[in-house]
């Protein structure tokens, strides 16, 4: 379904593939699945346009959303959050100006996990995992914004890295999994 829609879209706008300067790509981390179909997809435009290739961290992207959502300017910390099911989240904690705080991890939630931050001051939880968080642990000083990562909030940086000419090797870039992906073998295949 993705190529089509792509071409949909192209279409739409009445815009040829070919203008294009480089394909942006979320690079992950996020669901196994979905970092190889973007990526596979990115890839092969890159190939078939003869486009450059520029990657944008997953976080990096809904972090920008949180900075420009209604409510959460001014926020002590903004940690974007993807669900990584169970009580376990894909974060990073970042401070008001942009910078890391804390690298992108894997965390298994619980009441204690983000209390040194909500002791500061407000903190934004954004994305797939704020809302199983909120849930089970919200706290005064918490925004939780639920929100799937956007491509109009890859923009800013994937024009930053294009201007500074950072671009990824078409033939040997992979997504960041954070974790090795585990086959599940269900009990009853029927």
């Amino acid at each position: 379904m993705l190529v089509p829609a792509i071409e949909s879209l192209f279409q739409k706008c009445s815009v040829q593939m070919s203008c294009c300067d480089a394909v942006a790509v979320s690079s992950g981390p996020g669901s196994y699945t979905g970092l190889r179909v973007g990526v596979s997809t990115a890839k092969g435009l890159c190939y078939g346009l003869g486009k450059p290739l520029i990657a944008v961290p997953t976080l990096e992207i809904l972090r920008a959303e949180a900075m420009e959502t209604e409510g959460c300017q001014g926020a002590s910390f903004y940690v974007p959050m993807l669900d990584a099911r169970r009580m376990e989240v894909y974060q990073a904690v970042y401070d008001p100006d942009g910078k890391i705080v804390e690298e992108v991890s894997a965390k298994v939630l619980d009441a204690a996990s983000y209390g040194d931050l909500l002791a500061k001051g407000e903190v934004v939880f954004i994305g797939t995992g704020a809302q199983k968080y909120r849930d089970a642990f919200a706290h005064p000083n918490g925004i939780y914004v639920p929100a799937a990562p956007k491509a109009s909030f890859m923009a800013a940086a994937a024009q930053e890295a294009f201007n500074a000419g950072r671009f990824e090797d078409v033939a040997y870039f992979e997504p960041f999994y954070l974790k090795e992906f585990v086959a599940i073998v269900k009990k009853n295949p029927l």
